[in-house]
């Protein structure tokens, strides 16, 4: 028996319960008989393929695999604002396996947020993103002279918090 997943690579092949490798993934000297086959990897949906294998008779299963995936969409504000899931950027939209994520977001002069948000299959999960401004003061300001540039002496900036 040969089990093949097309377009899909690292997909795990048990047989009857029995982890078998990895597929494509040929089995020889199997008894014909009835058998379970059962194709599984993360973020996809087990396959299940009931075959019956008989006697000199050399069986090929092909059997592509569904992503399990949804999309998220964001809104923001202030417009500026980044936002990451899993440090990838988000632009308006991402298609995301299914499962719970952390999404950071954050702007200069605001405060760094964030959510978490739970990705279902074929749904669309919207998250609308408000930063509150932080809070920000320049307490006192001053020039003093120094010796920095050998060239001329100017004024340094000196800015205390």
């Amino acid at each position: 028996m040969t089990v093949q997943t097309p377009g899909t690579s690292g997909v795990s092949v048990y047989i009857d319960g029995t982890y078998k490798g990895i597929a494509p993934l040929t089995l020889r000297n199997l008894e014909p008989g009835n058998y379970t086959v059962q194709l599984k990897k993360v973020h996809y949906a087990d396959e299940t393929i009931r075959t019956t294998l008989n006697a000199n008779y050399e069986q090929t299963i092909t059997q592509g695999m569904t992503k399990i995936s949804g999309y998220l969409t964001v809104s923001r504000t202030p417009a500026a604002a980044s936002v990451t899931v899993n440090g990838t950027v988000v632009q308006n939209s991402i298609e995301l396996d299914e499962g719970i994520y952390t999404v950071r977001s954050r702007c200069f002069g605001y405060t760094d947020r964030t959510d978490s948000v739970k990705i279902v299959r074929n749904k669309t999960t919207p998250l609308t993103v408000s930063l509150e401004k932080a809070p920000f003061a320049i307490t006192s300001f001053g020039l003093e002279e120094n010796t920095f540039n050998p060239s001329k002496r100017g004024a340094t900036l000196k800015v205390k918090q």
